[in-house]
């Protein structure tokens, strides 16, 4: 999901998948994106492996008496000030997070020599990168992203050639024949 996707998801935009197996209903949710919060301004599900997490937030949040109605953001603000105002955190705020963890573990100094930059946007390449690399189909990808297929194949073409060797290459071992066979008879 982008940025804005989640952090404006709603408890009430969580359901379980009901074709889902009991096992999978157990660990997966289905995140609604509203329209409203869509870049694309098309309403769309996610499907990810976040049910223990919510679980877990929704814990915590109870432990801090805070309800987790419906209509209460999953991302909230839990200060003393906001606790019971429904104040979804702002970008700012995990982008500042992220950007602490990167610096305090070392990574930022690394990320800077070699010229590279780690964003709340970044998870969203890597998990798309990921998707691609282990052979989903593009079309289901881009639904789940709400990115159309013109731009994923675009951005991320490349990936597609690097991991499908072996299906690009299919038959060439005919040609390899061809080619020895043909060295064979020149000698």
């Amino acid at each position: 999901m982008r940025p804005k996707e989640l952090l404006t998801l709603r408890w009430e935009d969580i359901s379980i998948n009901i074709t889902d197996t009991k096992e999978q209903q157990q660990t997966h949710r289905l995140l609604k994106v509203r329209t409203e919060n869509s870049k694309t301004g098309k309403m769309r599900s996610v499907n990810g492996p976040v049910g223990r997490r919510l679980k877990r937030l929704k814990k915590s949040y109870e432990n801090l008496a805070m309800e987790c109605g419906s209509e209460h953001y999953i991302l909230r603000n839990p200060t003393y000030k906001k606790q019971d105002k429904n104040s979804p955190y702002q970008e700012v705020v995990f982008t500042n997070r992220l950007n602490k963890v990167l610096e305090e573990t070392g990574i930022q100094e690394e990320l800077d020599k070699r010229q590279r930059k780690i964003t709340l946007y970044s998870s969203r390449h890597f998990y798309t990168t990921l998707r691609l690399q282990n052979g989903l189909d593009i079309l289901l990808l881009s639904k789940q992203l709400g990115a159309s297929t013109n731009y994923i194949d675009q951005t991320y073409s490349h990936i597609k050639v690097k991991t499908n060797t072996e299906r690009i290459t299919q038959g060439m071992s005919l040609i390899k024949t061809l080619e020895e066979e043909q060295e064979i008879s020149l000698l």
